[in-house]
């Protein structure tokens, strides 16, 4: 298995992706989601972040931090391992010997997707996919109509225009 290592300024906005376990469509059951957002606040408790964007879907979530410091990993490692511990989730896939050796949790893929945005623009764009990714995958029309993220914090705040819920595929 190569050996990824990772760059990280200290600081800025960051775009990430968590993905589940072989897609398991399992994030929007009560208690994972639950388990998540409480996993973001301890988390954000333990290593500071502001939340620009969050979106969440069946098989996976991606947000655009804020981080004004080189600790992405601990991050994402706690937000994972603390949704996993408090949902108790049990995958009903089959786990290889491998993947127990490893102490896999069932829920999570071991890896991550980030990239560092280096300008106003490609934040807003960033946001905007966030925004736009449950219209794209199917599961509703319009963007104001999930209801799993931050799109109507940021309306109501007055960041983003109350007609841009209409904006379909």
């Amino acid at each position: 298995m190569p050996n990824f290592s990772r760059y990280y300024e200290s600081g800025g906005w960051f775009f990430f992706t968590v993905v589940t376990y072989k897609r398991q469509a399992v994030l929007l059951q009560p208690q994972v989601r639950e388990s998540l957002k409480q996993a973001l606040k301890e988390t954000n408790q333990r290593y500071p972040f502001k939340i620009h964007a969050f979106v969440l879907l069946p098989d996976h979530f991606h947000c655009v931090l804020e981080i004004d410091d080189p600790k992405i990993p601990q991050r994402i490692s706690m937000i994972k391992r603390r949704t996993t511990q408090l949902s108790g989730f049990q995958s009903a896939l089959q786990q290889t010997p491998s993947e127990k050796k490893k102490r896999r949790s069932g829920l999570w893929q071991p890896r991550y997707w980030e990239h560092h945005i280096h300008n106003e623009q490609r934040l807003y764009n960033q946001v905007m996919y966030c925004y736009f990714n449950p219209v794209k995958h199917g599961l509703v029309e319009r963007i104001g109509l999930w209801p799993y993220s931050t799109f109507h914090r940021d309306v109501a705040a007055g960041h983003i225009p109350a007609e841009w819920a209409y904006i379909s595929g």
